[in-house]
This record gives structure tokens, C-alpha cells and sequence, in this order.
């Protein structure tokens, strides 16, 4: 695994997070997960911990995607 190339997708994913990003990745929890991202100070690490098992796999299936790895 390349895993730079997911730190800097990771990073990418938090500074680029919106309600619109929120909803391709979780569906229609989007909305709802995405107040909890501002809630976790828009720290990514931080709003993952904050995730339950489905939506933590959900979350990094994305980053893996977008960092093409």
C-alpha cells in the first residue's frame, strides 16, 4: 500500500469536505455525518473516530478510491 499517497488523499478529503462530498461517500446519512465533521472541528481523524464500524469502512473504501492505491 502506498501510504503517502492515502495520508495526502486523506488530507486532500478533509480540506475539500462538504455536504456534497459527504453525501457521495455515506449516502443518506450524508447530511447527518456531515454536521458531525463540523462537530469534530472539521478534523478528519477526529470524525472518524466519532464513526460507527459501517461508516468508518465507508470512509476509508472512499480515500483508498481517490488515492488510487
Amino acid at each position: 500500500m502506498n501510504y503517502n499517497g492515502f495520508m495526502n488523499s486523506l488530507i486532500t478529503l478533509e480540506l475539500n469536505f462538504d455536504l456534497e462530498k459527504s453525501i457521495q461517500v455515506f449516502g443518506e446519512l450524508g447530511e447527518h455525518l456531515f454536521e458531525k465533521f463540523n462537530k469534530s472541528e472539521r478534523n478528519m481523524l477526529k470524525f472518524y473516530t466519532r464513526l460507527d464500524a459501517e461508516n468508518k469502512q465507508k470512509l476509508l473504501e472512499y480515500v483508498v478510491r481517490i488515492a488510487d492505491i
